[in-house]
């Protein structure tokens, strides 16, 4: 899929556009400015965050992103939440 993913910082979400229906919604984040419990942070959408850096998705098809301290994962399959670095 090549689906585009936002980092909406003003409400600690990242948000996903379906590239199929144009569909915006939360792929991450519960609105609440918070670093993400290390190592795992439970399941994305119930995570706080913290303002995004950059977005990636890398070659297993997961979410990468960075944050103040931090570097995290999205699980594409599991949608669980955890940091790789912080």
């Amino acid at each position: 899929q090549n689906n585009v993913f936002i980092a909406d910082n003003s409400v600690f979400r990242i948000r996903v556009i379906n590239s199929t229906n144009q569909v915006i919604s939360t792929y991450a984040g519960n609105g609440n400015q918070g670093p993400v419990n290390s190592p795992v942070g439970g399941f994305a959408l119930s995570a706080a965050l913290l303002e995004i850096f950059s977005l990636v998705i890398n070659p297993q098809g997961n979410l990468l992103f960075s944050s103040p301290g931090q570097i995290g994962r999205v699980n594409r399959t599991s949608m669980q939440i955890s940091m790789i670095v912080g």
